[in-house]
C-alpha cells in the first residue's frame, strides 16, 4: 500500500524531523547523590541523556524523567533539583533550566514511590556541536535511594 503525500507537507515534515534532536536512555538507572552531577546510565549498551546540537542556532530543549524513591527518610523541605548543562566547550548551566521539586512528605517520614517529571522548555543559543546533559541531586535526604530509571531530552531548532 502506498500513500500520496502532498509535496509541501512532505517537505515540511522532513524539515521538522531534520531540526529535531532526541536523546533516550538505556542501561542501569542513575542513583542521585547530594551533589549535582550528570545523570549517567551504566551497564552494557548504556546511553545517557545527552543531546548534541548539530548547528549554530537557537534550540528549544525539553524532556522528561522518572524518579523512584525507595525507603527514603527525609526532612521537611527535602528536594530533588535538576538542570540542563552544556558539558563540552566551556561547561555551563543553561539559563532558566534549574528547577527544584519538593519530595512529598508530612514531617519526618519514610517515603517510597515513582514520579514522572517534565523538564520545561528552555531556549538556548547553541554553537554547532554543543552537548547538553541532565544534571540532578537531592537535599534533605538522610536514608534510602532516589533512582532515575529513564530520561529523555529533546532539542528542536527554534524558528527565527
Amino acid at each position: 500500500m502506498s500513500y500520496n503525500v502532498p509535496q509541501g507537507l512532505a517537505t515540511d515534515l522532513m524539515v521538522a524531523l531534520d531540526n529535531y534532536v532526541p536523546a533516550y536512555t538505556a542501561g542501569t538507572g542513575y542513583t542521585l547523590t547530594g551533589s549535582s552531577a550528570q545523570v549517567m546510565f551504566t551497564g552494557g549498551g548504556a546511553v545517557s541523556p545527552v543531546v548534541t546540537l548539530p548547528e549554530t542556532a537557537k534550540y528549544n530543549i525539553e524532556g522528561s524523567f522518572t524518579f523512584e524513591l525507595a525507603g527514603l527518610s527525609v526532612s521537611v523541605g527535602a528536594t530533588i533539583s535538576f538542570k540542563l548543562r552544556r558539558i563540552n566547550n566551556t561547561a555551563a548551566d543553561l539559563a532558566n533550566s534549574t528547577k527544584s521539586l519538593k519530595i512529598p512528605i508530612a514531617g519526618l517520614s519514610v517515603v517510597s514511590g515513582s514520579f514522572d517529571t517534565v523538564i520545561k522548555k528552555v531556549r538556548y543559543q547553541a554553537t554547532a556541536g554543543d552537548q547538553i546533559a541532565l544534571f540532578a541531586n537531592y537535599a534533605g535526604v538522610t536514608l534510602g535511594t532516589i533512582l532515575i530509571p529513564d530520561a529523555t531530552l529533546f532539542a528542536q531548532r527554534a524558528g527565527k
